[in-house]
Order: C-alpha cells, then structure tokens, then sequence
C-alpha cells in the first residue's frame, strides 16, 4: 500500500485555498507510511523550493509541479463573453531538471502573458515549446478534459485528450478522483472508458487541501474568505466534506477500488519517474570585469584598501596641526592598525562567503551614481 504517492497537493501557497502548510507535511507523510509526496499549487511555484528542502531535510521525495491554468485559447485573449479566468486545470509535474526549467518558463509567461481575472494562464501553444520533462496530468472537474465531458461533449473531451496524449506522448495520465461527488461518480467511468479507447494511461488522486478529516470546514470558511463571501451570503453553497484531506495508501486503495488497477499504481510509478536535483548554496551572480591579473577577491582587497586609505587620510588631515613626526607615531600606527585589521576581518568574511563579485557589482553602480549625481541612500 505504501507505494501510493499523492501527486495534487495543495499548500498554502495556493492562496486562500490550499492550508496545508509545508512544515507541518512531512510528520504528516511519516506517521502514514508515505516517502514521496508532490506539491501542484494553482498557477504558482511559490513554494517549491521550501517544499523541496523540507521534504529532503526530512528524508522524503519531493516532486515539483503546479496545477495550471490552460486558456480556453489563446493566452493572450481577453473580452470573453462570460467572467473569470475561461481556462481548465492541468497538472504539470517535474520528471527532470528539464521539466523543472521548462516549468518555470511556462508558470513565468503565464503570469507575464496569460494573467486574466487574477489567474496565470498558460496555453496550448506554450505547452507545445515547453513540455519535455514534464508529466501531464488531466486534473480535477475543472480539469482540460472533465470541463467538456461535463457538459456532456464528449466529441471536445475526446480531442483535448488526444491533443495533450500527442503533446506529452506517454507522459499524458487521466485523473480519477473519487471524493464522494455525484458528478465525479457520473464522469469517472466515461474517463476510464476514453483512457481505453485512446491508450492513455490513468491515475488516481486526492485534490488534497488540508492534513486532517477536522479540518474540512475551517477549509471551507477559508475557500469563503478568498472569495469575499459569507456564510449567510445568498447563493453560498452549504459545508459539504468532500474529503479533501491527506489520505492514507489504504483510504485511496479503497476510494479507487472500483476503477483499474493502474489507477491506484500508477501514482507510484509516476512518483518512481521523477527525479529531479535542486542545488542549494551556489551563488549566480553576473560576471564582473576585473583588470589583470587580478581575480574578484583580490581585486575588490584593492579597491576596500584604496578606499580606507583615502577616509585614513582624510581623518589624519583634520587633526589639529600635525607635526612631520606625527606621520610615523607609534599612535598612528596603531590607529591605522585597528582599521586594517578590521577591513582584513570583513573581507575574508565576504571573500570566504563568495560574495565579492557582489560587493563589486554594487560599488560599481553606488560609484557610478555619485558620480552623476544621482542621490544614493
């Protein structure tokens, strides 16, 4: 049972929607026997560098992904007859450091391109350029292909699932969830029946939103607040527990025991498939252009020593009528002395750290300023 990993996690970076929080996950994952677990928050990578260190930390798997928004058409189309983001859910998860790049390029041009309503979209022409490394999974009831199988146009649902089973060949899963809905009940069955008729492999998950079965109505005034309604508001609809928690591989076994086998496996072997390394500790930062023969830590030593002997001298100048033997005092050396040793104390510290080329790159634009007089704060 415990190959079963949860693939449509949502933590509370999925704004107003998802409260799971991070730190509390992986105690969560233990005490049920999981090693892997995924984040898919909506539209954003918020947390998945957190997520991915606390799972490591913890001895656990992380899989990257995000559950997107795909526009109705393209990205850039706005005036639709109808309010909100007219977009389905596509789960998008990492298989490599590929797919994890190619991620982040789609959820960033979906926030710079797509944005509708509030929602970062992406499309079909993006997925196209950018889907290697990437697992593809069909989502929720507002999913690429349950949106139209839910209105009952079967002709539509058929093509987007072959469209996205031709785009991420082998990498394209239909999501079967069961949390109790009449609707889920109704369209499951035709899911599984388009997954034979096309080939296209299926896969079971929890659209999990909270850790325990308690917490599904602070959930619901949570889901409430996003959308700036009351409980009292007309047309609210009533608390229903759709048992949107994190299940244990038992609870899920159950809840998919009426759909194929693959479905309950497949979501550990998409888990096994996925192997992504996140360096952590590295520095990236611009190249500076530094004069032969020095490198960066010796040349910002030069430019901190050029720069503490002009405020020495400047601090020396001020004194009250200094006497040519003042210049060479044990009390001047040893004032000097201080400050040099300190600047020798700091720059190890920042040249130790690999943070020269920063220190230089900041000099440079601060001198720049002064120099044209820019005020600099």
């Amino acid at each position: 049972m415990s190959d079963f990993t949860h693939l449509h996690l949502h933590t509370q970076y999925s704004l107003l929607d998802g409260a799971i929080r991070i730190a509390a996950l992986p105690a969560a994952l233990q005490s049920k026997g999981f090693t892997a677990c995924a984040i898919t928050d909506h539209g954003n990578l918020f947390g998945a560098v957190e997520f991915y260190s606390t799972l490591k930390k913890a001895g656990l798997k992380p899989i990257i992904g995000v559950e997107a928004y795909v526009a109705d058409g393209s990205r850039t189309k706005r005036g639709y007859p109808r309010p909100g983001p007219n977009a389905s859910h596509l789960v998008l998860l990492c298989q490599n450091r590929v797919g994890y790049q190619n991620l982040i390029r789609l959820v960033s041009l979906a926030y710079t391109e797509g944005k509708y309503f509030g929602f970062p979209r992406m499309d079909r022409d993006l997925l196209e350029q950018h889907h290697e490394g990437l697992i593809a999974l069909s989502s929720c009831l507002s999913g690429v292909v349950n949106r139209p199988l839910g209105r009952g146009d079967e002709a539509e649902a058929r093509r987007q699932a072959q469209w996205f089973g031709q785009v991420f060949d082998g990498r394209f899963y239909l999501e079967i969830q069961d949390h109790g809905l009449e609707r889920e009940r109704a369209l499951n069955p035709k899911l599984v029946a388009l997954a034979e008729e096309l080939g296209l492999p299926l896969v079971g998950t929890n659209d999990c939103h909270y850790l325990e079965p308690e917490e599904a109505y602070p959930h619901y005034l949570l889901q409430l607040i996003g959308r700036q309604k009351r409980v009292s508001d007309p047309g609210v609809e009533p608390f229903l527990d759709r048992g949107l928690n994190l299940k244990s591989p038992e609870e899920m076994a159950e809840a998919l025991a009426e759909y194929p086998a693959e479905t309950y496996r497949n979501a550990g072997e998409i888990a096994d498939s996925c192997d992504l390394s996140l360096e952590s500790g590295k520095i990236y930062l611009p190249k500076f252009e530094i004069p032969p023969p020095h490198d960066e830590g010796g040349w910002l030593r030069t430019q901190a020593r050029q720069g503490l002997e002009r405020r020495l001298t400047a601090i020396e100048s001020q004194a009250p009528e200094p006497s040519p033997e003042a210049h060479s005092s044990p009390e001047r050396e040893a004032f000097r002395k201080s400050y040099l040793e300190r600047l020798d104390f700091e720059l190890e510290v920042i040249i130790g750290m690999g943070y020269a080329g920063y220190f230089l790159i900041v000099a440079d634009f601060i001198n720049w300023a002064k120099d044209n007089g820019v005020r600099v704060g």
